[in-house]
């Protein structure tokens, strides 16, 4: 179990230290640990749904994955937004940017994860 790139955030480091304390032991599987600070920044942004953002997320790492990059500009992560939810674009726009207040880091230009291996979780298990 190797998240010792993830644990340097504040609120990644006290998301594992409760798993610990809660279950005695963190998973030897470094995606399972991956998986619950995933659940927990989810979690932590309350405006939109969980099952928005659960479906969004994928969606966005899959147009990475798609796109060999590990951002995507505002238009593109925008677009992946309104065929991916159904929902009116003023919604897209909230939904990027209580995303990039949690999970997502947004610059001026593009939209990427704070962490790789966010993406990659949210890539490698699409119904997350």
């Amino acid at each position: 179990m190797d998240c010792g790139e993830e644990i340097r955030n504040p609120f990644v480091l006290m998301t594992m230290l409760q798993r610990y304390r809660d279950q005695g032991c963190l998973s030897p599987l470094r995606s399972d640990n991956v998986r619950c600070v995933v659940n927990a920044l989810i979690e932590s942004r309350p405006q939109f749904s969980a099952v928005q953002k659960v479906r969004a997320l994928p969606m966005l790492a899959t147009a990475c994955e798609t796109a060999a990059r590990n951002e995507l500009s505002h238009g593109e992560a925008l677009r992946v937004l309104l065929e991916a939810i159904d929902i009116p674009e003023d919604r897209a726009r909230l939904l990027l940017s209580e995303l990039s207040n949690s999970i997502l880091i947004g610059t001026p230009d593009q939209v990427s994860f704070q962490m790789r291996s966010y993406g990659e979780c949210l890539w490698s298990c699409p119904h997350f």
